[in-house]
């Protein structure tokens, strides 16, 4: 498993005229074969942070995808990493040639639960674009033009505290599209907690509430509050780690906020859950099969 230099195209991401996606694939993919074990493609998703890997064969012909959410019910459900991909991915995947219009690309990914979409070049993969990249390219529709002084600018152990990741990145309901925009494309975040001036969450701004004004006469709101959804599920710090996994699996979102007493103290994501998991999968047996053995007791 390696990345796969494709055609020799330079990357663009913030080419104002781009307009297909040839324009801003990166140079190569990385990809998984379907005879590559599932530690190896686990190992991947989780080390990058990306949700998902193409299935190749040896010509690099699409034959699947497999995705971190797929990784994720395997290990809550099974506890293992035994196996092999084919077994697992997904089959039936949407790709689309070099040549498409970056436009239709969006009204697919706004279509559809997944984050990415593999590219292909005469039937082969050559790249991937996801929600992130079509972030970065039209970020520069968001902000201010430059002026002449310059631009503008469960059991006790099992909870979320154990695994939340803290020190985020937020934003205000004030704050400008182009900002939260500027945000997800820097840092290659899929969305933004939004917090008051004590860090109470208000809401939550994501790549999908922003596409839909990337393409077409749609004109975007001026503030974040404006666009920012606000019915949110969240958890607290002592809540279950397996109730946040329950959530994840049965749900589009990618990472739920941790709140206490309103203020945002955490975030966790598939890919922490996933983490935390690997680091206590001997507990997490244990404490699995007593939950089947009481089960069992009238």
């Amino acid at each position: 498993m390696q990345p796969q230099t494709a055609i020799h195209i330079p990357p663009c991401f913030m080419q104002p005229d781009a307009k297909r996606a040839i324009d801003v694939i990166k140079y190569g993919v990385i990809t998984v074969t379907p005879q590559a074990r599932l530690y190896q493609a686990l190992s991947c998703i989780v080390d990058l942070n990306i949700s998902g890997l193409p299935v190749v064969d040896k010509s690099m012909r699409l034959e699947g995808i497999i995705t971190e959410k797929d990784l994720l019910a395997l290990l809550y459900e099974k506890q293992t990493t035994s196996g092999l991909v084919e077994r697992y991915m997904q089959r039936n995947v949407i790709s689309y040639p070099a040549e498409t219009l970056l436009e239709e690309i969006c009204r697919c990914l706004l279509t559809h639960p997944f984050r990415r979409v593999p590219i292909t070049h005469r039937g082969r993969v050559i790249s991937v674009i996801s929600r992130t990249d079509l972030v970065r390219v039209n970020v520069h529709k968001f902000l201010p033009l430059p002026t002449e002084e310059g631009s503008l600018g469960c059991p006790r152990d099992f909870t979320a505290r154990q695994l939340m990741t803290r020190g985020l990145i937020t934003i205000r309901p004030e704050n400008s599209i182009g900002e939260a925009l500027s945000l997800m494309a820097d840092y290659s975040l899929t969305g933004l907690p939004v917090v008051n001036e004590g860090m109470v969450l208000v809401g939550i701004i994501t790549e999908k509430d922003l596409m839909p004004y990337f393409y077409g006469d749609n004109l975007p709101p001026s503030q974040v509050g404006e666009i920012m959804t606000t019915d949110i599920t969240t958890f607290s710090p002592e809540d279950s780690v397996f109730e946040i996994c329950e959530c994840l699996l049965h749900n589009n979102f990618r990472r739920v906020p941790i709140v206490k007493e309103g203020v945002l103290v955490g975030l966790v994501s598939r890919a922490d859950v996933i983490r935390y998991i690997l680091r206590n999968l001997t507990r997490l047996r244990h404490y699995r099969a007593l939950q089947k053995v009481n089960e069992l007791i009238p």
